[in-house]
């Protein structure tokens, strides 16, 4: 199975009410990947569709809101097929 690189770009925002948010995404990244493609090399490039937490003080802890979605490409399934079946 081949490596996967996955290019994100990161936001953090910090709210009045204390809370924070953090933002992940390879939207945008493109270009990124054409001036690491020497690094990246022969990698499959995956995709971190979105990646969001938002962290809210509350009376003993934090509240914690998170949402992933991502595509780490290629054909996994069938690749843990073929090498199960290789054993």
């Amino acid at each position: 199975m081949s490596n996967r690189t996955i290019p994100i770009l990161f936001y953090l925002k910090t709210n009045p009410n204390g809370s924070v948010e953090f933002i992940s995404s390879s939207k945008d990244t493109d270009e990124i990947v054409r001036q690491q493609a020497g690094l990246i090399d022969k990698d499959v490039v995956g995709e971190n569709i979105v990646n969001y937490t938002r962290l809210t003080p509350v009376k003993g802890g934090c509240e914690w809101v998170s949402v992933l979605c991502i595509d780490i490409a290629g054909d996994i399934p069938n690749t843990l097929k073929r090498q199960g079946a290789e054993i």
